[in-house]
């Protein structure tokens, strides 16, 4: 294995932090001693004192720290349907046959799963896949057949892969308990179905523990054909349908697969099919190269740059066999 060579954005350290979350220098806010950026990820339960109480509705209530009132929580993100229309499409519903999907508009997707306090703990991450979903339709458009500029300006944009693999178990959380998710044909119950003690963990630790965690099913030169607009949501459950595990988030050419619980999950055949923990995802036609830089803390497993293209497919395969002859 190559030594770990993150990417270089374009930013210098004097400049304005591009994270978003303060005024300060990059230097003095995201870069580490390392050179390497990270976008920190906020502390996500609530601070204290603790209220000694658990809300009924509230499925972050074995904390015992929630307060009286409950939310009306978006299931998806509302940032997140903003940016992309209000679409989304759900796989494994109780309602339809098995492998259909169904389209679910904004409105319907609210129900009363968060107190008050632990929604606004978690809001962090709620602005963090907004701020994904909207630099993914961005550059897609940018270099879609479709955009007639002639601007060779690359875009580069900043997102915490923590804080997305984290959000997408607060939307797996958000789904099994407003019972819009099932295991096979049947509704999942509790408390086999979901262990709400491994999210905890997770929002505790501030990531996922690896194995689990993010997984890009997206492999590098794979052609972006269209831009749409509409997200796909899809549960993981075991093979013996007792457990949900994860959930797959999809949009355009590419999915986020995270894994929360292990169990019975067939890492190695996962870790052939998909990107562990990718730190940039690249996009490109003949004028554009735009790039998305996920940053994590942990550098020990990292993925590779998963590569966009809107070239035909036969100029990418021209272009792998160009770099895989080239010298290293």
């Amino acid at each position: 294995m190559k030594p770990f060579k993150p990417p270089i954005p374009p930013w210098k350290p004097d400049e304005t932090c591009p994270c978003g979350n303060s005024s300060l220098a990059l230097k003095d806010c995201c870069l580490g001693v390392d050179g390497i950026i990270r976008l920190a990820v906020p502390e996500l339960l609530p601070p204290g004192p603790v209220t000694g109480f658990g809300h009924p509705k509230c499925y972050l209530n074995p904390t015992n720290d929630c307060c009286t009132k409950i939310s009306g929580e978006h299931v998806i993100t509302r940032n997140v349907l903003t940016a992309l229309s209000g679409k989304i499409e759900f796989f494994g519903l109780p309602w339809v046959s098995s492998g259909q999907a169904q389209l679910i508009g904004v409105d319907t997707l609210k129900s009363n799963i968060l107190c008050r306090r632990h929604n606004s703990a978690l809001s962090p991450l709620d602005s963090a896949a907004g701020n994904l979903f909207r630099a993914l339709q961005t550059i897609c458009e940018d270099i879609s057949p479709r955009n007639k500029s002639l601007s060779r300006r690359g875009k580069w944009s900043l997102v915490s892969g923590e804080a997305i693999e984290l959000w997408g178990l607060k939307t797996l959380f958000g789904l099994y308990h407003a019972k819009f998710v099932t295991e096979g044909n049947a509704r999942a119950t509790l408390p086999a179905g979901l262990d709400v003690n491994l999210l905890l963990s997770a929002l505790r630790q501030r990531h996922v523990s690896h194995p689990c965690g993010l997984y890009l099913r997206a492999m590098s030169g794979q052609a972006i054909l269209n831009v749409d607009e509409k997200i796909s949501v899809t549960p993981l459950g075991s093979e013996d349908k007792r457990r949900l595990t994860g959930i797959r988030i999809g949009m355009n050419a590419f999915e986020f697969e995270i894994i929360l619980d292990p169990t019975g999950v067939n890492f190695a055949a996962l870790a052939t099919e998909a990107v562990y923990h990718p730190w940039r995802l690249s996009f490109r036609n003949r004028l554009r190269h735009d790039n998305l830089v996920i940053t994590w803390a942990d550098t020990t497993n990292f993925g590779l740059t998963a590569e966009f293209t809107t070239e035909p497919v036969r100029a990418v395969a021209r272009a792998a066999k160009r770099q895989a002859a080239s010298p290293t």
